[in-house]
């Protein structure tokens, strides 16, 4: 499966308690499909990368306490939304469908286990 990319200008900086750092790891690696950088990770960040030979990073501070104000939406572009449909109906991951004005436009929406909102965009059928 292709590696899905991080669509932002930048580096987008989200947050997460530190006691949820092992479970933010496995939803972006795991359930996404993100790379994990640890060689750019610490006890205080998590970092993921999309396409690895560029794009922006997913930077996760892991800090107490959290509030509504660090909650974050990251767009993520995937080549088939089946693929995550199965996988998080499987690990009982509440997902939403949303349809955007182009036939093709196809989205899903999911919360981390931060509570940041992720939105797995498929511009295309496959």
């Amino acid at each position: 499966m292709p590696i899905p990319r991080i669509l932002a200008l930048t580096d987008v900086n989200m947050a997460s308690l530190p006691q949820q750092a092992e479970q933010v790891v496995a939803f972006y690696t795991e359930l996404v499909g993100l790379d994990h950088l640890p060689e750019e990770s610490d006890e205080h960040r998590k970092v993921f990368r999309g396409d690895r030979r560029r794009g922006p990073r997913i930077v996760v501070r892991l800090r107490s306490p959290l509030g509504e104000e660090d909650r974050r939406r990251v767009l993520i572009q995937v080549a088939s939304l089946r693929d995550y449909v199965e996988r998080l109906t499987e690990q009982r991951v509440f997902w939403q469908e949303i349809r955007g004005w182009g036939y093709y436009d196809r989205r899903l929406y999911v919360f981390d286990p931060a509570g940041n909102l992720v939105e797995l965009v498929c511009y295309h059928l496959l």
